[in-house]
């Protein structure tokens, strides 16, 4: 009778916290749905956009030249949907210029596009693509709790927090494949347990079906099995059980299905290196551990400099939930958890560090998994509190809980107003520069077509007109010359303002250094 009186209390004062994680969950779909176009459509968005028109970047720049004076609508040409060049123009330009993406993005992104074409706003419609994927995540993060906790609350309390990070919303709003990675994880992870729960051929033909799908959706993914297979090794005592050569055939049929794109990354390797040279520039491993800390902190919050008390808070919160997963939890549970974390710390993190910070792990979005393991762990510690027979620790948690949703409803809500995000990594001015360009009449802009970086498959000056572009009147012109500083003025029709780009994006924020009038 004392059991049922004290089940019955504790539900009623409980009642409230499912209500508030339901209105957080709520508020985190509708503001994935507010201001889509709003922020400034930055740097690898406009690649996004460039692959989708099928253009190639030697193309681009030959036409571009060519023309010399251009005009804003003539660059936006290669940001709008080109039916007629197809999925095929879109694949081509990956397997020529970019093999280090993995093409179902872009293919998915080209056919929403197909599918939405009478929408005038172009960056509205790429970018809802995403935010469509990401709310696929919600269902399927319920799914990856129940196979692993067997638990409906642990899922409603992982989904109430990532409705509200910040990251998560990031990427929810961004024309690039992250909000895809991150769905194609959850599937493929919850396919995996539940394969290894029914053991039935069907079951292990989906975990194979969505491996696929995942490596295809990100390079990375390959850490993301790899870690299903520590997993499978923990749970199955190092033993080779018939689940675990299930396993293998399937990481077997996954090889030979992704083959063709790894016998494009291999033909294409130069083209692929030079393009993610950025990611072996070394920032120090001083800088890369507090980058790395505060894109972690970005996974829950972000309100700004001036916190760093709040980020140490976090993660010993983190580091407890861990220790309480493992003291609390079988195997079964922790182990998955710790997988997620533990290869992505040991193959990227980790030798990154040690060999003095590579901007690689400095870089938030390829670490989802180790981001989706950190919510597991949360999740699970909450709701082990929850349902504490001692009320102090209950309360305790539960306040903690809810600080944390809202935090992150904050930090979301401050998101959704402002102009740029804190991803935005090139190109993040361009919505000022062209509110001061737009104040003069028929303004031409003098910019350089070389390229000037290895690494860079199109010179960055034309990515920065290009996102000039989305924000100028339409009488802006631009003149793309080989070296703009050594470049003679003389009077050209239909300009009055001149405005000279240095040559290169470091210097993007001296764009108007140089003005001329026309005599």
């Amino acid at each position: 009778m004392h059991s049922t009186k004290f089940r019955i209390i504790r539900c009623l004062l409980n009642s409230w916290f499912y209500i508030f994680l339901i209105t957080i969950i709520f508020l985190g779909i509708t503001l994935r749905c507010i201001h889509i176009d709003g922020r400034l459509y930055w740097g690898d968005e406009i690649f996004t956009s460039l692959r989708i028109a099928g253009y190639g970047s030697a193309e681009l720049i030959q036409e571009l030249v060519n023309k010399s004076i251009v005009n804003v609508t003539d660059l936006m040409v290669y940001q709008q949907p080109n039916f007629i060049r197809g999925l095929g123009g879109t694949l081509q330009g990956l397997i020529t210029e970019e093999p280090q993406h993995a093409p179902i993005y872009f293919l998915l992104a080209n056919i929403w596009t197909y599918w939405f074409q009478d929408f005038s706003n172009s960056v509205l419609v790429v970018r809802s693509f995403s935010v469509f994927i990401s709310l696929l995540s919600f269902p399927c993060l319920y799914w990856l709790c129940l196979e692993l906790f067997r638990s409906q609350l642990v899922g409603l309390i992982a989904i109430a927090m990532m409705s509200v990070s910040p990251f998560h919303l990031i990427y929810s709003q961004e024309a690039r494949p992250p909000a895809l990675w991150f769905l194609v994880t959850i599937l493929s992870s919850a396919s995996f347990l539940r394969a290894l729960r029914l053991n039935t051929n069907f079951s292990w033909f989906i975990y194979t079906i969505s491996a696929i799908l995942n490596l295809y959706s990100f390079l990375l993914s390959v850490f993301v099995l790899a870690s299903h297979g520590v997993y499978i090794a923990i749970t199955q005592g190092f033993r080779l059980t018939k689940r675990t050569i299930a396993y293998l055939i399937t990481m077997l049929l996954c090889l030979l299905a992704f083959l063709p794109w790894i016998l494009i990354i291999v033909s294409q390797f130069s083209m692929a290196n030079n393009a993610t040279g950025w990611s072996s520039d070394r920032i120090g491993s001083f800088n890369l551990l507090r980058r790395a800390l505060n894109n972690l902190r970005d996974v829950f919050f972000s309100i700004g400099d001036g916190y760093a008390y709040l980020t140490f808070l976090l993660i010993l919160l983190i580091v407890f939930s861990l220790y309480f997963l493992v003291r609390n939890s079988p195997p079964s549970i922790w182990g998955f958890v710790f997988s997620l974390i533990g290869v992505t710390l040991i193959t990227s993190f980790i030798p990154d560090f040690i060999m003095g910070g590579k901007v690689f792990s400095a870089t938030s979005r390829y670490f989802i998994a180790l981001y989706l393991g950190v919510n597991l762990s949360f999740a699970y510690l909450f709701y082990s509190h929850l349902n504490t027979i001692n009320k102090w620790l209950n309360n305790l948690f539960k306040s903690i809980a809810t600080a944390l949703l809202i935090l992150g409803l904050i930090s979301c809500i401050s998101i959704i107003q402002s102009d740029a995000s804190f991803n935005v990594a090139t190109f993040g001015n361009s919505k000022k520069l062209a509110e001061i360009i737009n104040k003069y009449d028929h303004p031409l802009i003098i910019i350089s077509a070389k390229t000037v970086k290895p690494h860079c498959q199109i010179a960055d000056n034309i990515v920065a007109a290009i996102s000039l572009s989305y924000h100028l009147r339409s009488d802006a012109q631009f003149y793309f010359v080989d070296d703009p500083l050594q470049f003679e003025l003389r009077p050209i029709k239909n300009a009055k303002n001149y405005f000279v780009h240095g040559g290169d994006s470091k210097y993007i924020v001296d764009f108007l250094s140089t003005k001329y009038k026309s005599k």
